[in-house]
């Protein structure tokens, strides 16, 4: 909790430090499934399929595994037996950004409350474990990089959540 309202704080300051680099995408998503199997519940599948090319974006390593991680995580603790979610990323040339998706079989969100779940100790759930901070870093963190964050209404056996984030070249690649 006191790490979250620090970040919390940290971000809406200004003062929340993003380091940015070479990120191998696949290397990154195959990571974060690797580090949560352990708490992945019998008889749910975590899945990534890792895509064929090397994809390579400019970003904070480190703040993408934190927003990636927390949306597996709050589909692992909705996602019953027998249940799977699925992390993905594509690119989108049209709006030159990449979109990263993790899609659960859970108990999906209504639509009236899918908005709160962006906002500050919104916990629609009670009695499941979190602080209802997370979502809300997630949607500053993402759109301090440039990105937006949501939840598609249109996907019904569960939820999906998405965000954005630009693709950077770098300056010798512009010219």
């Amino acid at each position: 909790l006191i790490s979250d309202i620090l970040d919390l704080s940290k971000i809406e300051a200004g003062t929340f430090e993003f380091t940015s680099g070479d990120v191998d995408v696949n290397m990154l998503c195959e990571d974060i499934v690797r580090s949560s199997q352990i708490k992945v519940p019998q008889g749910v599948e975590l899945v990534f399929d890792p895509h064929p090319s090397d994809c390579t974006v400019i970003s904070d390593r480190n703040r993408l595994h934190q927003v990636i991680s927390n949306f597996v995580n709050n589909a692992l603790k909705f996602t019953p037996d027998g249940g799977s979610i699925t992390l993905d990323y594509e690119i989108d040339e049209e709006d030159q950004c990449m979109l990263f998706s993790v899609t659960d079989t859970g108990a999906g969100i209504p639509e009236d409350k899918q908005e709160l779940v962006f906002q500050r100790f919104e916990k629609l759930n009670e009695f499941v474990q979190g602080t209802g901070l997370g979502l809300a870093i997630c949607k500053l963190t993402i759109q301090r990089m440039g990105g937006d964050i949501w939840i598609d209404k249109n996907y019904k056996n569960g939820a999906r959540f998405v965000f954005s984030h630009p693709i950077k070249k770098r300056e010798s690649e512009e010219k």
